[in-house]
């Protein structure tokens, strides 16, 4: 058998201390087990290294919420690390910006449609086209971008029908 597995008992004998037997279970708990057979050893670094790379698979997937969480599992088996901390700072700055982001979105894309209910359809265009600049491909704008440009192709046909018919009543009128 394999007796190379070395676990610490757990600190859940603390629960039973007394003044008397106190220094003696402190000691026990420092005190290695060993004979238990296992690969899975009690390494708190093993569990860092673990939720950093989920972290970072999270991160790198854009889930920057979930990424936050493990780092700050991390953090909480290894607080002095560094990088973690500047892993969680970036994470939330990450985080922030997006919100910021999406805050300025709605507001642009709110009052975009505000001109383009009022009529007011070059407008109504620019904003969205600002709107467009922090959500790129947003079909939704890009819909409306479209429906305007064919409203104003519509006015511009207009005018020119019009523009012939005021040349033409003063040639022949």
């Amino acid at each position: 058998a394999d007796f190379t597995g070395v676990y610490f008992k757990s600190k859940k004998l603390n629960n039973h201390i007394t003044a008397r037997n106190s220094k003696y279970y402190y000691e026990l708990s420092q005190k290695p087990i060993v004979g238990i057979t296992s690969s899975k050893r009690i390494n708190s670094k093993n569990y860092v290294e673990r939720a950093m790379e989920k972290g970072e698979q999270l991160f790198d997937n854009d889930d920057y919420e979930a990424a936050l969480n493990e780092f700050k599992v991390a953090e909480k088996l290894s607080p002095k690390d560094k990088k973690i901390i500047n892993k969680i700072a970036d994470t939330e700055r990450i985080i922030e910006e997006i919100k910021e982001k999406e805050a300025m979105f709605l507001k642009l894309s709110t009052e975009a449609n505000t001109l383009l209910q009022n009529e007011q359809y070059i407008d109504a265009k620019t904003v969205y086209q600002q709107a467009l600049k922090i959500k790129h491909g947003n079909k939704i704008i890009l819909n409306k971008i479209a429906d305007i440009e064919a409203i104003l192709y519509q006015f511009h046909i207009d005018s020119l029908y019009l523009q012939k018919l005021t040349l033409a009543s003063r040639l022949f009128g």
